[in-house]
């Protein structure tokens, strides 16, 4: 009996740690101004800031836009991104971070270091 409220206890932990992860947030963003539209699922931060993920990938950008829907984040003008994880620098005039794919895109004059 103890075996099977055991084997219940911790499948049910575990679950909630699992539904824990899959509903957090996968930004967080530090910025004066963020307008929400698509009843919250398009956020925009027209005078820039700061974005972090949850991997600990720093954003730092003039403006962001994120769509929570298809998980892409597009931040422009004077972009720095640091990976702090894998010790990378990336700077760009406009990247695309697609979150689901764990992929930058850049556009424009782009230096890695």
């Amino acid at each position: 009996m103890k075996n099977k409220n055991f084997f219940l206890a911790f499948f049910l932990f575990s679950f909630l740690i699992f539904l824990n992860n899959s509903f957090s947030e996968e930004f967080y963003f530090e910025t004066p101004e963020i307008q929400t539209f698509e009843n919250g699922n398009l956020l925009k931060a027209p005078k820039g800031g700061k974005a972090l993920t949850d991997n600990n990938i720093e954003i730092l950008a003039d403006k962001f836009e994120y769509n929570k829907k298809t998980s892409r984040l597009i931040a422009e003008k004077n972009v720095v991104i640091t990976d702090s994880l894998n010790k990378v620098v990336i700077k760009a005039n406009k990247i695309i971070y697609l979150k689901n794919k764990e992929k930058f895109l850049t556009e424009g004059k782009t230096e890695i270091t």
